[in-house]
């Protein structure tokens, strides 16, 4: 049993390509994407800005959201007044994002960079396209984000992506900032993925000079899953912050 649950990871994780992320959004089976936002992110985010910005509005603050799709978090979060920088390989769901929520965007963006950028009319909402790892602090808006909403991008690596992705994204998060990642649990002799399964020591691994914290357990099992073989799937959403030095 082991062994063909071994054998059934790795093909899976040996599928994981930008080209079949794409082909997931172009032929409507991007099944992660939540029409209405996340809604357990929403059930603590208000908290963990206040206990972590105290003195500091929404205005000024800076958000990061790797392989962001057309999350409608990036949306309200804009409208709360943060500055929203998110990052996705397809194009279809970028276009979709602004088309569906009826943001105005600049026909010529102001951006240094040899990326492409589709920019909200007011500056402070922003998505790239292209492969994550082709974006750095040196071509991305901005160099440094107070805050990080990892929802469903740690969980769509390759474990052989993984250190360079934690490197990545540990890079752009300000000292004093929190990055908020949503991940899935789940038994591993049931199923291979993806998305792919991140339990709190996972995590730990790869983001080792940071703080995990659990925050919140919900169930995300559906006859999708069951249909493969899952008897319990949970959804976790851990909170991390660098730790003293």
């Amino acid at each position: 049993m082991a062994e063909e649950s071994a054998k059934r990871s790795t093909a899976l994780n040996n599928e994981l390509t930008l080209d079949r992320w794409e082909a997931a959004w172009t032929n409507n089976e991007a099944r992660w994407h939540q029409d209405n936002g996340n809604e357990t992110m929403w059930k603590h985010f208000p908290k963990l800005v206040a206990d972590n910005f105290p003195d500091r509005q929404p205005i000024v603050l800076k958000v990061f959201v790797p392989l962001c799709g057309k999350a409608k978090d990036m949306l309200l979060l804009h409208k709360m007044g943060f500055t929203v920088v998110g990052v996705e390989f397809a194009s279809q769901p970028i276009k979709e994002f602004f088309e569906e929520n009826l943001v105005d965007i600049k026909t010529d963006p102001a951006i240094a960079s040899d990326q492409k950028y589709t920019v909200s009319s007011d500056g402070k909402l922003i998505i790239g396209q292209g492969d994550l790892f082709g974006f750095t602090p040196e071509n991305l808006p901005f160099a440094k984000y107070d805050i990080i909403w990892d929802r469903g991008s740690f969980e769509a690596m390759n474990d052989a992506d993984r250190p360079k992705y934690a490197k990545l994204l540990s890079s752009l998060l300000t000292e004093e900032g929190f990055y908020f990642i949503n991940t899935p649990d789940y038994d591993l002799s049931e199923y291979g993925g993806p998305p792919l399964a991140a339990q709190k020591e996972v995590i730990e691994n790869y983001f080792s000079d940071m703080n995990v914290e659990l925050l919140d357990r919900t169930s995300m099992l559906n006859d999708y899953f069951k249909s493969h073989g899952l008897t319990r799937m949970d959804a976790l959403y851990h909170v991390m912050k660098w730790k003293a030095k």
